[in-house]
């Protein structure tokens, strides 16, 4: 893991751990590993909106829970988080990835709207539909030990 990385192991016993990578600009590679080898062939989860990492821990578990009772997320399917807030998944591609893709979970603006839909802030995080976690739009990296502003 590189300086710049902050990953957290979870509880082995639940099949699967949480990577946090800050990005920079207010973005952060928060994603999955192990998903599709403990629940049933089912994408690694994504989200690339900068959180604070006890929100984005909670995000994904919330994901991870639905999936455990059954609930299955594809390409462009919709959902909730947190009892009520609206999210799109959208499959991408992981170049450093041998096994797939991930499913990039779309957040919704503080208006409980998603990207494109009418009443969307286009302000909320607008590269969250298309950042590129590889190749990023951006020269400067992230200081070590932080994310979104958020000392670690």
């Amino acid at each position: 893991m590189s300086p710049e990385e902050i990953g957290f192991m979870d509880d082995p016993a639940c099949g699967f751990y949480i990577h946090l990578v800050p990005l920079g600009h207010g973005y952060m590679n928060v994603h999955t590993h192990g998903i599709p080898e403990t629940l049933g062939g089912h994408l690694d989860l994504q989200v690339v909106v900068g959180l604070p990492s006890n929100t984005a821990m909670s995000l994904v578990w919330d994901l991870f829970r639905q999936i455990k009772a059954g609930k299955r997320f594809g390409d462009g399917s919709k959902g909730e988080v947190f009892d009520g807030l609206p999210v799109r998944f959208k499959r991408f591609s992981e170049g450093h990835r041998d096994r797939g893709d991930v499913l990039r979970v779309i957040l919704s603006c503080r208006h409980g709207k998603l990207p494109g839909e009418e009443g969307h802030d286009p302000g909320f995080a607008p590269l969250q539909t298309t950042l590129d976690t590889e190749n990023l739009p951006w020269d400067d990296a992230p200081g070590h030990g932080e994310w979104c502003g958020e000392k670690a």
